[in-house]
This record gives structure tokens, C-alpha cells and sequence, in this order.
């Protein structure tokens, strides 16, 4: 009945990480062994980051981003069972992998359950840039009509045709598929550079959960761990480099030796021309398209965003 040590200070699902790391390194008594531990948590990201999801799941209850179909998470409530609405967040920088706030769940006292490192969710339309780094990589340029009156299609509509936001009125490209997040536009390119390809590419950046070579896997059906989604967008922005995540450091002992060590792990994983392109179709999200939220909330368009 009484909360887990890791409850009562700031990033609880961070530190439990970071104790079930040691002791895997160091077996089951790297509590007691006088460790000093340096870790990659930035307290002021992680402070605000816990707020802020509070915040945002109050909302979503509140009906404040539409109607909410199930009761607001009652007070007290403690266990996985108590199906209150969760969210996760992590920040990840992506030259180093250092995670920098880790938030797994609304409350760590009420579930201890690691969103952002144990569950495996769809990623939905986070997918796509891998679908279109795919297409990129192969040399379908950016211009090429997918969709729409003047565009030519050889596609699974027959047997799969997505239900879509956008209107079958648009002649869209990739730029404007990606911005718009069509699904049949992503589903007409993925025909052109088959499903394999796409999976193979979301293996290669580092994505290790089964995705199966359905049309639906172009739009994100498969399940993925979120930390790993969150590694795979690195190369997008290091011009190719996937870098692994990493939370601890080192590790000294009780007299200051260092007896363990987290190097920073990087490998090329995309070409740069791929990286660049795949992260300017990204950056048109945000500016322009089903992203602008972001930007109407306050991030000035001065600071880059994909």
C-alpha cells in the first residue's frame, strides 16, 4: 500500500529506469553499494514536462480538444485497472541519445507502468516520414502527383482504399501528402516502393518491434515502443546519424573511480540527401499543415521544428 520510493521526488519513471539499469549492471544490491550516479535528466525540462501532461490529459477529460466519452480519472484512484486516461512524454537529444525529461504515466503512485519504454502503441501518421524517406531514398521526387485529378495511379485501392481527410478534389505531392497527412497518398506511394522497402528502413532506424507488410503498415498500424519512435526521427535531424538513447552517464563507486560508462553509440543509418529532404517535407507539417498547432500555441516560427 505504500508508494514506491521513486514516487516521492521529481521523475519518478526516470529513476526506476535508472535503479532497474544498476542493478542489471550491478546486480541486486547497486543500492546499497554507495554508487554516485551521473545521469542525462534535465530537471527543469522534467519538471515542466510533468506539469504540462497533467495539464494536457486534464484537458483532453475537460472535453477542451472535443467530446471525451469516458469519465475523468476519479481522485485517488491507484492501479492499472483504474482505467483513467495516460499519456507519456520523453525529450531526447538527438546528436547524444541523452534523454533529457521521461514522463511515463499521469501519476507514478497510481501506476508504475512505463509508457514511454514498455507499451507498444500504433504510431499512426509518426510513421510516414519513414515511407517517405523510403520513397526519397529510391528517387521519386518530391513533385510527383500521388493522388488526385492529375495524378497517375497503379495502386492497392482496389482492395484498400483508407478513409482520408483531404478531399479526392486535390492533386497532391508528396509535400502536400505529407503536410496534409493523406492517407490515401501515402498509401499510392507506398505501392510505388513496395511495403518491404518501408519496413526495412523502419528497421534500420532502429524501430524493433514486428511490423507486418499490410497497406495498413503505411499508415502506421504497427505497434512500436515509444522510446524507440523518438530515436528513429534522430537521423531526420543529424543528417543521417541514429544515435541509441541513453539515461545514465556513469557510474562511479563510493571513492569516485568510474566503474561504468555510457558512451555515446551512433551509426549511419540514411544518406544525408534523404535526411534533408525527409526533414524539410517535415518541416511543412508544422508549418503548414496538420502540425500548425504547435505553432498557434507559441513556438515562433524563428525556431525550427519538424
Amino acid at each position: 500500500l505504500v508508494p514506491p520510493p521513486e514516487a516521492r521526488g521529481l521523475g519518478p519513471y526516470f529513476v526506476a529506469e535508472v535503479r532497474q539499469a544498476l542493478r542489471d549492471q550491478f546486480g541486486p544490491e547497486a543500492d546499497r553499494m554507495g554508487l554516485r550516479v551521473y545521469t542525462t535528466l534535465d530537471p527543469r525540462m522534467q519538471a515542466t514536462a510533468e506539469r504540462e501532461l497533467k495539464t494536457q490529459i486534464r484537458g483532453v477529460e475537460a472535453g477542451k480538444f472535443g467530446r471525451f466519452r469516458r469519465r475523468a480519472c476519479p481522485a485517488g484512484a491507484k492501479g492499472e485497472g483504474s482505467n483513467c486516461l495516460q499519456g507519456l512524454f520523453v525529450a531526447m537529444d538527438a546528436r547524444t541519445g541523452d534523454v533529457l525529461a521521461l514522463v511515463g504515466g499521469r501519476d507514478f503512485a497510481q501506476s508504475q507502468f512505463d509508457r514511454v519504454t514498455q507499451a507498444r502503441r500504433q504510431a499512426g501518421s509518426a510513421f510516414k516520414p519513414f515511407l517517405y524517406a523510403t520513397a526519397i531514398a529510391r528517387g521519386i521526387p518530391t513533385s510527383m502527383p500521388l493522388v488526385g485529378p492529375g495524378a497517375q495511379q497503379d495502386t492497392f485501392h482496389s482492395v484498400y482504399n483508407p478513409r482520408d481527410a483531404v478531399s479526392d478534389t486535390l492533386t497532391l505531392d508528396m509535400r502536400d501528402g505529407l503536410r496534409l497527412s493523406s492517407n490515401r497518398a501515402a498509401v499510392e506511394l507506398g505501392s510505388r516502393v513496395g511495403v518491404t522497402n518501408v519496413v526495412q528502413t523502419a528497421k534500420d532506424l532502429g524501430i524493433t518491434t514486428p511490423i507486418k507488410e499490410y497497406p495498413s503498415t503505411f499508415l502506421g498500424a504497427a505497434d512500436v515502443v515509444p522510446l524507440e519512435l523518438v530515436a528513429a526521427y534522430s537521423p531526420f535531424a543529424t543528417g543521417g546519424t541514429l544515435v541509441r538513447p541513453r539515461m545514465i552517464v556513469r557510474v562511479e563507486d563510493a571513492h569516485g573511480r568510474v566503474v561504468w560508462s555510457a558512451p555515446v553509440r551512433r551509426r549511419s543509418v540514411l544518406p544525408s540527401g534523404v535526411a534533408y529532404l525527409t526533414t524539410r517535407l517535415m518541416e511543412d507539417v508544422v508549418n503548414h499543415g496538420t502540425g500548425s498547432g504547435v505553432r498557434t500555441a507559441g513556438l515562433p516560427y524563428t525556431i525550427p521544428a519538424a
